[in-house]
């Protein structure tokens, strides 16, 4: 078991690492991911370029726009490939 900052002993949650965005998340809100997702999760999309560029987001959680506009931008290239590979 690790023991977080503070003591709390408790385990953090297993990250889930996927290797494609589904396309069904493209219309679930922000408030409604954690029916749809394990936890912590991790999207590995192919693209382009090889080299990923990292993007984070919900990462306080009350924070939605940013979820919001990746999926727009999964939107745009849906059934396209990405100009870079993306971890998000």
């Amino acid at each position: 078991m690790d023991v977080l900052p503070g003591g709390a002993g408790v385990s953090p949650p297993e990250l889930a690492v996927v290797d494609h965005f589904p396309d069904h998340l493209l219309e679930v809100e922000a408030a409604d991911l954690w029916q749809h997702l394990a936890g912590p999760t991790l999207f590995k999309v192919a693209g382009g370029q090889p080299q990923p560029l990292f993007v984070t987001v919900l990462l306080h959680g009350n924070e939605i726009t940013g979820w919001q506009a990746m999926q727009e931008v999964m939107r745009s290239y849906q059934g396209k490939l990405l100009p870079r590979a993306l971890l998000l």
